[in-house]
């Protein structure tokens, strides 16, 4: 059985090698590092985001309903938003992307 993060230096290898550019969160020691609690990697290439949870082929059905619950609650991610704080005021001011 392959260990999480050998398959997660290979998916980002993959990943990377199809020019996504990659992110994911540092590992903190007791502490959750997925995204949102459930992805591995956010990855952008030419305008386009993708949420990645990586995992092994019995895993696959938990993962995927992990996931749907997740868009459940949240929906479809629509847009991007910059926020600048704004030390005249004390408030943050968001610019739509």
């Amino acid at each position: 059985m392959a260990k999480e993060r050998d398959l997660l230096l290979k998916a980002r290898i993959k990943l990377e090698d199809d020019d996504w550019i990659v992110w994911r969160p540092y590992k903190v020691k007791f502490a959750q590092s997925d995204i949102f609690g459930v992805f591995d990697f956010v990855c952008v290439k030419f305008g386009c985001i993708q949420f990645v949870q990586v995992t092994t082929l019995p895993n696959m059905a938990a993962r995927r309903n992990k996931i749907r619950d997740f868009f459940e609650i949240a929906g479809r991610i629509k847009d991007c938003y910059v926020w600048g704080y704004e030390e005249k005021t004390k408030e943050f001011r968001e610019f739509l992307v």
